[in-house]
């Protein structure tokens, strides 16, 4: 699976605060391009667009985030792009594999989140 990775200083992290983002395979575990420094200030819905349409490019068909807002999710999906949360470093993902990565599903949204859309566990 070929997803692109939004982080700042090589954190994952959110669309918000993502200043680049990497271009990961996340079967064979290795960077395929990046950093890609975003082009878009301002809020998480403008990152997340300028990367939606980025995503052909790299044959990628998910976006991995530390958290996501309600409006990102219906964004990402009205687009078909499928979104997964992930907290730590680029390098931990792509080399050990000691990242959890979960799908962000309606089951796992909280909506009532002032911060982010899924449940804190």
């Amino acid at each position: 699976m070929i997803a692109i990775v939004l982080t700042k200083n090589r954190i994952i992290s959110s669309p918000v605060e993502a200043e680049e983002f990497f271009v990961v395979d996340l079967y064979e575990r290795r960077i395929v391009s990046g950093p890609h420094r975003l082009r878009t200030r301002g809020s998480g819905l403008s990152k997340l667009g300028e990367i939606i349409t980025k995503m052909p490019i790299y044959s990628a068909n998910s976006i991995i985030v530390s958290r996501i807002g309600s409006e990102g999710i219906e964004l990402a999906r009205s687009s078909g792009t499928r979104v997964f949360r992930a907290k730590g470093l680029l390098e931990d993902l792509v080399g050990e594999g000691s990242v959890n990565i979960a799908e962000i599903t309606p089951e796992n949204i909280d909506p009532g989140c002032p911060c982010c859309s899924f449940k804190h566990r």
